[in-house]
């Protein structure tokens, strides 16, 4: 009986730069999940290079002023005037027109707004009011709310 040795091979240098990517070719769970997020970090940075519809057009600013407008009112006025036109609730500018589960919500965001940005859900005097600081802090906590409330189902 003669025994069979193997010979040692050396992996060949494209074998081992193959290795380094082949998690994108793989059929696996986590290689389509990783492709999957790194398109979507793609996307939503390509998107937030751009400004919002209606940034710094007057009379009405575009769609982050109506987000803005919702958290000023609901954080400045009692439920009952919430979808009520008055005096201090104007609904010919961005009046709250969604549910009240919805308005809820924009409550809890303008909570989080104005610790970090004040002025910018003051009523009366936040009406077009831009800031980054704002923005950027309503905008990302709008989109972990979106992210919490979509996967909630």
């Amino acid at each position: 009986m003669e025994k069979k040795t193997k010979k040692a091979t050396k992996p060949s240098r494209n074998d081992s730069e193959s290795t380094i990517w082949s998690f994108l070719t793989q059929k696996g769970t986590t290689a389509s999940f990783i492709c999957i997020t790194l398109f979507a970090i793609l996307v939503r940075i390509a998107v937030s290079i751009h400004p919002y519809s209606g940034a710094g057009t007057p009379p009405k600013y575009g769609d982050y002023e109506a987000q803005r407008h919702w958290m000023e009112i609901t954080l400045n006025l009692p439920v009952r005037e919430w979808y009520r036109n008055s005096t201090v609730n104007d609904l010919k500018y961005w009046g709250l027109d969604y549910p009240p589960l919805t308005a809820y919500q924009s409550y809890i965001h303008g909570l989080f707004l104005r610790y970090f940005d004040p002025q910018s859900v003051e009523l009366y005097t936040s009406r077009g009011y831009e800031s980054y600081i704002g923005y950027a802090v309503a905008d990302q906590f709008q989109s972990f709310d979106i992210l919490g409330v979509s996967t909630g189902r």
